[in-house]
């Protein structure tokens, strides 16, 4: 089989909203803005022959970014706040591994310490509907829930 897939990047404008408000109307977490969003080839990419040719919108060399270590270093540099929505959160995971790897936290470990630091830290996970049958698809959500509870992290299931 094939399987075709065509992404077009688009400028956002505020002409094409039909109501031009950016605002989704029942979320959990209020609209932030100044946001940014990092789009990953692979979880771990090295810069191959080619790249240095690729320009980014900011006029720099694109340079590949391996997505754990970023996912790392973004809760780990917090200081404001965390948020994350996952239909799988495992806390008992370490992020970043290897032999040049001094940290060795788990998420959830990572995760409280921002929290008891004052970072606001919240997230939306998974709610699997049958707790009779724990982690019958594998969202660690009950696990995750349980984690969390009676810490400053907060857990909204859905």
């Amino acid at each position: 089989g094939t399987l075709e897939v065509e992404l077009n990047y688009q400028p956002f404008s505020w002409e094409n909203k039909m109501d031009n408000s950016p605002k989704i109307p029942g979320c959990y977490f209020p609209l932030r803005e100044g946001c940014r969003v990092t789009l990953f080839q692979d979880a771990e990419h090295t810069a191959e022959p080619g790249h240095e040719a690729i320009v980014t919108a900011q006029g720099e060399s694109y340079e590949p970014k391996g997505a754990w270590r970023e996912v790392y270093a973004a809760p780990t540099n917090a200081t404001q706040f965390i948020f994350i929505t996952g239909w799988s959160v495992y806390t008992e995971i370490t992020l970043v591994r290897g032999d040049d790897v001094e940290d060795t936290r788990t998420l959830g470990e990572l995760l409280k310490e921002k929290a008891d630091e004052g970072v606001s830290v919240n997230m939306m996970i998974w709610d699997e509907y049958d707790d009779l049958i724990p982690s019958l698809v594998g969202t660690h959500d009950t696990a995750t829930a349980e984690y969390f509870a009676d810490t400053r992290v907060n857990v909204k299931r859905c």
